[in-house]
């Protein structure tokens, strides 16, 4: 209980309290991530044996783990996605379009190359980073700032303890790379970084609500 009271960011100012539910990236209550909590507690209090871990790897189906990963099985005759839909009220006309939106596992895969873009005129972009200890509840942020020759301007490492999830770590990352700009006395800077959630929040007009809000 310590630690996790630890790991709760504290804010320099002062925010009022907001109530949030932090399972979903709006910051609010959708029965979506409802659902994917269910899933998460139900595979979680599901034992598997050494056969049925056998049957998993020759495509079994993810929940059950017991007959082949079909469609028509996981809509129609998955025990646990059967119970899942029954515990929400939900009529069975709607089994393949939740079923669908949890269970669909796609990858999207783009064959465009991603490059680093530099800044224009006297403006230093900061790339920051962060890697995320989830046992020992600590992370590293860094950082690095290139002018528009693409030249290394700065760069440092900072660690951190108390930090919660990779989010947290994220967040405390971009969090450096302000104060490490401020310390330096830049003061025209683009901040870029590879956590969509956190520059959403950094760009959002409206109050943020998430776990994360101290540091946003």
């Amino acid at each position: 209980m310590v630690d996790r009271i630890g790991c709760i960011p504290l804010a320099k100012s002062k925010p009022l309290d907001e109530l949030v539910w932090r399972d979903e990236c709006t910051d609010n209550y959708t029965p979506k991530s409802d659902y994917k909590l269910l899933l998460e507690a139900m595979s979680l209090n599901h034992t598997m044996t050494v056969e049925q871990r056998q049957l998993q790897v020759r495509n079994t189906c993810p929940l059950c783990e017991s007959c082949a990963d079909t469609v028509a099985h996981m809509v129609f005759s998955c025990p646990i996605a059967l119970q899942i839909l029954a515990s929400v009220g939900l009529p069975p006309a709607f089994r393949i379009m939740i079923l669908v939106k949890l269970l669909s596992i796609a990858p999207i895969k783009s064959t465009n190359e991603v490059k680093w873009t530099p800044p224009t005129g006297d403006m230093i972009k900061l790339n920051f980073d962060a890697s995320f200890n989830s046992s020992l509840h600590s992370s590293v942020s860094g950082v690095v700032g290139r002018d528009s020759q693409g030249l290394l301007m700065a760069a440092c490492t900072y660690p951190h303890t108390g930090i919660v999830d990779s989010f947290a770590a994220e967040a405390k990352a971009c969090e450096r790379a302000i104060i490490f700009a401020i310390d330096l006395g830049f003061r025209s800077v683009q901040v870029e970084g590879d956590s969509l959630s956190i520059i959403k929040k950094l760009n959002s007009p409206t109050s943020d609500k998430s776990e994360v809000r101290p540091i946003i």
